[in-house]
């Protein structure tokens, strides 16, 4: 690991021009992580910014309050994109958190690799890593646990505080939405001794809790009724699926990002070892997610349809698939896969 920090920070330190990347429809981890390295090389005075495709959606608002996102539909050629903040100048970095698939940065690939050099931190398995400088550790709760330690490295580095409240809100962020609030699996010692030196700190931790947990709109709640009517409980009880459509959502009066947390709810039900939840994108596509309770392993039954994740969180795409053969696939192997593990 050691290594993989001297790397990237010498390189960090060397730059002047920082771009980062999360993945498309960020959730807390993949923004959180951003924000709190771009806010840290931002007091070590770098010119760093945040490149989304979509908006921030309502309850993770509050973490950018300093404006550090930057938002592109993919029409603009980089060298377009680079004057607006940049001038004539083209960025020394592009560092992508929380992914390393091109895919995961669907219209923002130009813009990535006209950067020299590319790193690349993440905390899931992948097939593909396209990055120079590659820190993986699928071990790690959250990829905010590795941006907490690539900032405390660079602290040491450079002899400067830069763990301040806004990093540490941040990295809090990312961190207690990955592991579901500390409850998941993927919750080690660690996690809870990274969250303590920052509650040390002295941050508002309750209020991010707040901010992200207990601030629903109205058309989440109806959307989750939705999900609920349309879910079916199969594999003999250990596996549920629900699905929410465009039309649905309409509907609702509801956003996609209104369905977050849905297949959670779909895994607490008693029994259930296996939950699946399927999203349809405004441009038809159907994206997946999986959460496995105990012993299987979701991310091999993601893989089997090109997606992947961790064996107790994985997702997936289907582009050419409506609705009703989706679920259908998906039934069908996850009781295949359930009757192999014998669960």
């Amino acid at each position: 690991m050691q290594s993989k920090l001297n790397a990237i920070n010498e390189k960090l330190i060397k730059s002047e021009r920082v771009l980062i990347f999360s993945h498309i429809m960020p959730d807390g981890d993949a923004l959180g992580s951003s924000l709190a390295l771009c806010r840290a090389l931002r007091l070590c005075g770098k010119d760093a910014y945040i490149v989304l495709e979509e908006e921030i959606v309502d309850n993770l608002k509050f973490l950018d309050n300093d404006g550090y996102c930057l938002y592109t539909d993919g029409t603009e050629s980089p060298e377009a994109f680079f004057s607006g903040i940049f001038g004539k100048k083209t960025p020394d970095i592009s560092i992508m958190l929380d992914c390393s698939e091109y895919s995961r940065i669907e219209k923002r690939i130009d813009i990535f690799k006209a950067a020299p050099c590319k790193i690349c931190v993440d905390h899931h398995c992948s097939a593909q890593y396209v990055a120079d400088i590659n820190w993986v550790e699928p071990e790690r709760a959250a990829t905010g646990e590795m941006v907490y330690i690539l900032i405390r490295d660079l602290e040491a580095k450079i002899g400067a505080q830069l763990m301040d409240m806004g990093v540490c809100q941040a990295i809090y962020a990312a961190i207690v939405t990955d592991t579901g609030k500390f409850q998941y699996s993927n919750t080690t010692g660690e996690t809870h001794k990274i969250v303590m030196e920052m509650m040390n700190k002295g941050f508002d931790h309750s209020n991010v809790s707040v901010q992200i947990f207990q601030s629903k709109t109205l058309g989440s709640l109806r959307v989750k009724g939705a999900i609920i009517g349309n879910m079916k409980i199969f594999a003999e009880g250990k596996a549920s699926i629900s699905y929410i459509t465009q039309e649905m959502l309409r509907e609702a009066g509801a956003k996609l990002y209104d369905t977050e947390g849905a297949v959670e709810e779909l895994r607490n039900i008693k029994g259930i070892e296996i939950a699946t939840f399927l999203k349809q994108l405004p441009d038809g596509r159907i994206k997946g997610s999986m959460r496995a309770k105990s012993d299987a392993n979701v991310m091999e039954i993601a893989a089997s349809f090109g997606g992947g994740g961790h064996i107790k969180a994985a997702g997936f795409t289907f582009t050419d698939t409506d609705m009703d053969e989706a679920c259908q696939k998906l039934c069908d192997a996850i009781t295949k896969a359930l009757s192999e593990e014998c669960i």
